[in-house]
């Protein structure tokens, strides 16, 4: 499994853990059986060149939040979603090790952050949605995986 897939599936687990999200997918969707809900893809992944021997990898991913303003009006939707952001950036900052990930050798995780982004409305829907970044920061030995 590439180390990407393998990211992917671990940030997936931390957000069904969020008891708050009813759904979760890890592709781009906009329709959920339940709300609020959540979406994971890949995003803008970087990489650094450090020593011969070593190199430092980025992993992004937007994770999008979804909740309905139907029902609710949109002050609250909005102090909603502020709650809901708060809860998955907690759930990050309490694991940043991203526990369960298992790693090949010659890869080393550094750090794992969760960054809210922004909050907005869904053209022609009654959605709101809010974007978290996370970032994962792998330091790779270069001599162990070539």
């Amino acid at each position: 499994m590439s180390m990407l897939e393998n990211l992917k599936n671990t940030i997936k687990g931390k957000l069904d853990s969020v008891t708050a999200i009813q759904e979760v997918h890890a592709y781009p969707e906009i329709k959920f059986n339940g709300y609020p809900a959540a979406t994971i893809v890949p995003s803008e992944n970087e990489s650094d060149f450090e020593t011969t021997t070593e190199n430092t990898r980025v992993y992004a991913f937007a994770v999008r939040l979804f909740s309905q303003i139907k029902g609710s009006g949109l002050e609250k939707a909005y102090g909603q979603m502020y709650n809901l952001i708060d809860e998955v950036l907690d759930e990050f900052d309490k694991d940043q090790a991203l526990t369960g990930l298992t790693m090949p050798d010659g890869y080393t995780l550094e750090i794992s952050e969760a960054l809210p982004s922004s909050v907005g409305l869904v053209a022609e829907t009654d959605l709101l949605m809010a974007m978290v970044n996370i970032r994962v920061r792998i330091l790779i030995d270069t001599k162990i995986i070539t």
